[in-house]
């Protein structure tokens, strides 16, 4: 019977998995298969007496060719954000109407610019 309850708080009304809810099979605090490859490779430079970053670490699992696909594609995602961060719009305002104009003109000129840039990029060879 508690084993039955156990399964009802995990699912709701419908059979699906709730939120949140651990399955049985997953210890609380258990690492991924991901987690624990960057830990053994960590792990394995320190022993080997190397200085190593975990995103090294990741980026390493990441270019292995011996590493499950989906693994891969996982550590790429993770380290993403390190790499590459997220570009955000900045609003630049001002009171003088002399300023105005010439925030208006640099951003004129960064629209042309990123124009041509991305018509460039879209003209690639044997395209």
């Amino acid at each position: 019977m508690d084993e039955i309850a156990s399964v009802e708080k995990i699912r709701d009304e419908r059979g699906r998995i709730l939120p949140g809810a651990r399955l049985p099979s997953t210890r609380k605090g258990s690492f991924n298969r991901l987690t624990r490859l960057v830990k053994d490779e960590v792990s394995r430079a320190i022993e080997a007496g190397e200085l190593v970053h975990p995103l090294l670490a990741l980026l390493k699992i990441a270019n292995d060719s011996n590493t499950p696909v989906n693994l891969r594609i996982k550590a790429n995602a993770e380290a993403l954000p390190y790499l590459m961060p997220q570009k955000h719009q900045i609003d630049v305002e001002s009171g003088d109407p002399a300023d105005e104009a010439e925030i208006q003109a640099v951003k004129r000129r960064l629209q042309v610019l990123f124009t041509e840039e991305i018509t460039h990029v879209k003209q690639l060879p044997g395209q």
